[in-house]
């Protein structure tokens, strides 16, 4: 057997089978399909040749990649948008939705694509700067990439919110005296 043809070169004949190079991975994303011609000799010489097409089936691969547009956000920002999420995949077209996981995870949720604090979350720098939880992209054929992310508080300017003092007694008659500080 021999082979010719636009894509002969990724394919071998070894004893009668006829299969794909080792250095040779078919993926539908690349390549749908492969035309090579099989030639047949027999021991007279006598050939007989056949063009064949070699169709790739398109399966659903997991996601790669997780990208979040922000991983910093103002103290204070309860109920407000982190980040838009969105996933990598090798099938082009495919949907996801986004779960997530860790030791922060129930400070924030995800809705649609938006990373969110909850309404509930109180993130305040000065209690705690930053956030870590993993978000879990699952594709439409339920397979799934999982990423950590850090979340960190910008520390902002506050007003002050109250003010102390202890010594409001004095003795009378004194006059310009430190009353507190």
């Amino acid at each position: 057997y021999s082979l010719s043809g636009d894509d002969a070169d990724s394919f071998e004949v070894v004893g009668s089978s006829f299969k794909f190079k080792q250095s040779v991975a078919a993926n539908f994303e690349s390549k749908d399909s492969y035309a090579v011609t099989i030639t047949t000799t027999d021991s007279g010489g006598f050939t007989f040749s056949k063009d064949i097409v070699v169709n790739i089936s398109d399966i659903n691969e997991r996601p790669i990649d997780i990208d979040l547009t922000s991983t910093e956000i103002d103290e204070n920002s309860s109920g407000l948008e982190i980040g838009i999420l969105s996933s990598t995949d090798p099938d082009d077209g495919d949907t996801f939705t986004y779960s997530l996981s860790g030791d922060d995870a129930d400070s924030f949720e995800v809705v649609g694509s938006s990373l969110k604090f909850k309404e509930t979350a109180d993130p305040n720098f000065e209690n705690k700067s930053s956030y870590s939880i993993n978000v879990t992209a699952s594709d439409s054929g339920s397979l799934t990439y999982e990423e950590s992310f850090t979340i960190t508080l910008r520390d902002i300017n506050e007003a002050p919110n109250s003010i102390s003092l202890s010594n409001l007694l004095i003795d009378e008659g004194v006059d310009g005296v430190i009353v507190d500080t």
